[in-house]
This record gives structure tokens, C-alpha cells and sequence, in this order.
């Protein structure tokens, strides 16, 4: 178990999402922080963008001020992306990611008056950007099929907000009238995904048109569920994780004191985000079940656990008094190794994701610039 030192977290703005507009024109610049200098600079071109990255110094440069946990940052490089949000990858070389369109008109979207947030992909080795979502739309929240052929996401046209799913190009399969604007979607095969949906029950929306409504499953405290076999697993009202069998209709419980849990890609653990006291939370990592859990870190705040595709690997943000461990980390499941990747993620947006090959991952941080609220996305290369 990798133990980090306690303090009080009174404000977590990890968890706030930002709804406002970004502006619109995109640069690509350098990583700025109080920690800069602990890097190499270069200037290389990319099509016809001028891209700053960021290599770690070695160990022979580095002072004592940037040793990290195994006196390295594990990382080749970072490009940082301004104006856009990056939301998960296409390909190992190919992002998909939302940016401001105002060039369209602002429209009203979550009971606020936006800039329309349109969906491209953006390839990384030419910075070329291809729109994928129809001009006029609002685009929230995306997520990608485990095949990479499908995209689901909530949309905002005309004043209607709807959940749709679209092939990897953007062409509409289906659309289905959902409040889409509070729940988190989720995969539950390559071309099926659960929606929390009403007071207590979800959605489940297949590709071939089929909508599933099922009601009763239970209040849930971060609007997200998830489904393997019969059973769908969610956080209840009273921070615990619960299993609703469909099957039997009866109601169990997994966990307590839970603040959030990440599915494996192969649909057989957990990594469980776990309160202990009023200042420790832990990443544990268990079972279906619940009977079988192992404590892997403690900190003060855990947050944007991801699993890597081969399910070998988690990725996750600690917050910590000793301000050299907190950061992005990466923990190797099968050594139990903790590698430090950066200290600069401690206000991501909505976690990091991993590219397919699991050499590369991509997370983004809501800034301000010139008074205005902007995303900024990064991808960073793993050794």
C-alpha cells in the first residue's frame, strides 16, 4: 500500500464542472506552473503549429526540490492543447475532444445561456481538426465505445437536450429523450450504454434503436451506474455501493463510505474511491462482491481513477501535505510499483484517460486567460 500524509481538504474543485464557454481560438503552448523549471523545453513544428514540449529533467539534473517517490518523473513528454477538452481516445494517434464554436449563435443548454460546444477529432501527429457533430448542436460530455466505433454523448439543440449515439463519425444511430444533463453515461458493451434516468431508475440504449426504462433500482449520490450480468452497481444516497439484481429484484450492499468506483475493462473488480476519517481516504481495489478488497494509496483526496485498457495499471490523482507526492500517479498492479508522473493534474477536469496501447494518457484542466474561462488539454507520454 502506498500511504500519503494527511491535511484538510476544505474545497475540492476537482468536482465542479465548469458549464460556461471557452474561447474559441486554439493555441498550443507551454506547461506553465511553479514547477517549470524542472523541465527541458523544445520547439518542434507540427503542420503548421509551433508546439512547445515538456521533457523531464534526469536524475543527475534534478535538485532535491523535484525528487518524486522513485527520483524520477515518469514521463516522456507533455503537449498541452488550449481551447479545447479532451474527452477520450479514437486511436492511438486520434483524440476526441470539444471545443467552443462562435461562430453559432449561443444557445441555452443546463438553464444557462452557452457557446455552443461543438465535437471534433483531433489527430495529434498534423494538429488537424475534423468536426464530427452538426454545427448548431451543443455537445456535452462524450465517452467512446471499448471498439472505438461508437460515441455517445448528451446534446442540446433547439432548446431540447437529448442523449444520442453516433458511429465514430458522428452519424446519428439513435436519439432518445433523456435527461441527460445531471447523469454520467456509461458503456456496458460496444454498442450499449446505461444512463441514470429518472428519480431512481436508468436507461439502457442499444445501437439497434431498443430503449430499456427500468425504475426502482435505487436513489443514487453521483447519478452514475453500472451493469454486469444482472446485477447494476451504483453509489446510494448513504455513500454506499450497491448491487441491484434485476434478476431477483433485491437490493445488497458492498461497500461503505464510498465516494465514487471505477469498472475494470474486464468487468471483474473495482477500484473504489473509500472514505476512512474526516482527513484520509483510500484507493482500494475489490471485488464484486465486496469480500476481497486490498488498500493500494491513502491520501487526503483521491480522484480521477482510470484503469489501463489491459487492466494492469490504475491511474489516479492524490492530494497530499507533501506536496512531492501529490499529483498524478501511476500504480503497476502486478509489481505494485508507484510511479509519480506530475505534479500539475491536481485540478482535472473529469479524470485522465487512457490510449488504447496504454502509452499515452490524456486528462484536461479548466483555466482562466484574459478573464475568460478556457479548457486546456494535455497528453502525456508515458516511458
Amino acid at each position: 500500500m502506498i500511504k500519503f500524509n494527511r491535511m484538510t481538504i476544505k474545497h475540492r474543485s476537482w468536482r465542479i464542472f465548469l458549464l460556461t464557454g471557452v474561447l474559441s481560438a486554439m493555441s498550443i503552448s507551454l506547461l506553465t506552473a511553479c514547477q517549470s523549471d524542472a523541465y527541458h523545453r523544445k520547439t518542434v513544428s507540427v503542420g503548421e503549429e509551433t508546439l512547445v514540449m515538456l521533457t523531464p529533467l534526469d536524475d543527475a539534473e534534478a535538485s532535491d526540490t523535484y525528487m518524486t517517490l522513485n527520483n524520477r518523473f515518469d514521463f516522456q513528454k507533455i503537449e498541452r492543447y488550449e481551447g479545447m477538452r479532451g474527452e477520450g481516445w479514437l486511436d492511438d494517434d486520434t483524440v476526441l475532444v470539444t471545443r467552443p464554436n462562435e461562430a453559432i449563435s449561443p444557445v441555452v443548454a443546463f438553464n444557462a445561456v452557452q457557446t455552443v460546444q461543438s465535437l471534433y477529432a483531433f489527430q495529434l501527429n498534423d494538429a488537424r481538426l475534423k468536426q464530427l457533430s452538426e454545427p448548431s448542436a451543443y455537445i456535452w460530455a462524450p465517452i467512446i465505445s471499448p471498439d472505438r466505433q461508437h460515441l455517445f454523448y448528451a446534446k442540446v439543440i433547439d432548446g431540447m437536450t437529448m442523449g444520442e449515439m453516433s458511429d465514430a463519425n458522428g452519424k446519428a444511430k439513435v436519439t432518445v429523450d433523456v435527461p441527460m444533463g445531471y447523469g454520467k453515461a456509461e458503456w456496458l458493451s460496444n454498442d450499449e450504454v446505461i444512463v441514470p434516468y429518472g428519480k431512481d431508475g436508468v436507461c439502457i440504449i442499444n445501437a439497434d434503436q431498443t430503449v430499456d426504462y427500468m425504475d426502482g433500482i435505487g436513489s443514487m449520490q453521483t447519478q452514475r451506474a453500472v451493469k454486469v450480468g444482472d446485477n447494476i452497481y451504483y453509489v446510494g444516497t448513504d455513500r454506499t455501493l450497491k448491487a441491484y439484481d434485476l434478476s431477483r429484484g433485491i437490493r445488497s450492499t458492498i461497500a461503505d463510505a464510498v465516494l465514487g468506483f471505477e469498472l475494470s475493462p474486464n468487468r471483474d473488480a473495482f477500484a473504489v474511491e473509500r472514505r476512512i476519517d474526516n482527513e484520509t481516504v483510500s484507493l482500494v481495489r475489490m471485488n464484486l462482491t465486496g469480500d476481497e478488497n486490498e488498500v493500494l494509496a491513502e491520501g487526503s483526496a483521491i480522484f480521477g481513477i482510470e484503469w489501463s485498457p489491459q487492466q494492469d495499471k490504475l491511474a489516479y490523482i492524490v492530494i497530499s501535505e507533501d506536496e512531492q507526492k501529490t499529483g498524478l500517479h501511476i500504480l503497476h498492479l502486478n509489481k505494485m510499483t508507484d510511479l509519480f508522473v506530475s505534479r500539475e493534474f491536481v485540478d482535472v477536469v473529469d479524470g485522465v484517460k487512457w490510449s488504447p496501447s496504454g502509452d499515452k494518457l490524456l486528462t484536461s484542466i479548466a483555466e482562466t486567460k484574459a478573464m475568460k474561462a478556457m479548457d486546456v488539454s494535455y497528453v502525456i507520454y508515458l516511458k
